[in-house]
């Protein structure tokens, strides 16, 4: 064997093992990518899975106003909750809130008056609320009905504008109070009936 074959087959014994120690430190580094690539895997898809949970079980509130029982008077249309999602509310009332409120003087057009409840549409202390009205649980398909605080409101039949901001307040979990705040506008139809109509507001 001559001594340029021998070299040769020295430099190649050299490179292949040189190649092995690459290879066994390569394996080890490729299955620890592989493995923290499967944890962020996993730690997204356990994050989307909470999330899609809580959207799927995240309180739903209605609100729906009726026809005044009253027709003169807009105040004594009650207002039907309902429970939309899928776990039970606790502890259900609800504010009514006046923030635009005209008075007209039959027959003297000029003798006007307006009044408002103040604080913002965020405020959840823009009235007062009725302990006695509060639903201990509710349902969820289910249904309550709430007047407005302002049902005893004076000379009612004078009013020919409002605006009134609904907040009903709730427990979905113990300890946790949230908010639906809706506002509605008054209207009146040609037969003279009172309807109250929704605007959009925010919502917490």
């Amino acid at each position: 064997m001559s001594r340029d074959t021998r070299l040769k087959r020295t430099v190649q014994r050299a490179l292949e093992r040189q190649l092995e120690k690459m290879a066994k430190k390569t394996k080890p580094e490729g299955r620890s990518l592989a493995k923290r690539i499967w944890g962020y895997f996993l730690f997204l898809a356990t994050v989307l899975g909470a999330v899609v949970t809580w959207l799927a079980l995240a309180p739903r509130i209605s609100i729906v106003p009726q026809t005044p029982l009253i027709s003169l008077n807009a105040f004594t249309a009650p207002f039907i909750v309902s429970n939309d999602g899928y776990l039970s509310l606790h502890r259900v009332n609800a504010i009514c809130s006046p923030k635009d409120v005209t008075y007209t003087e039959p027959g003297h057009p000029k003798h006007k008056m307006t009044f408002h409840q103040q604080g913002p549409d965020d405020d959840e202390t823009g009235g007062l609320l009725n302990p006695k009205l509060e639903v201990r649980k509710l349902r969820p398909d289910h249904k309550a009905t709430f007047p407005c605080d302002l049902i005893a409101l004076r000379y009612a039949e004078w009013v020919t504008s409002a605006h009134i901001l609904l907040i009903v307040r709730y427990r979905p979990l113990p300890y946790i109070y949230r908010y639906r705040r809706q506002r509605f506008e008054l209207t009146r139809e040609d037969s003279g009936v009172y309807r109250w109509l929704e605007e959009s507001s925010p919502e917490n």
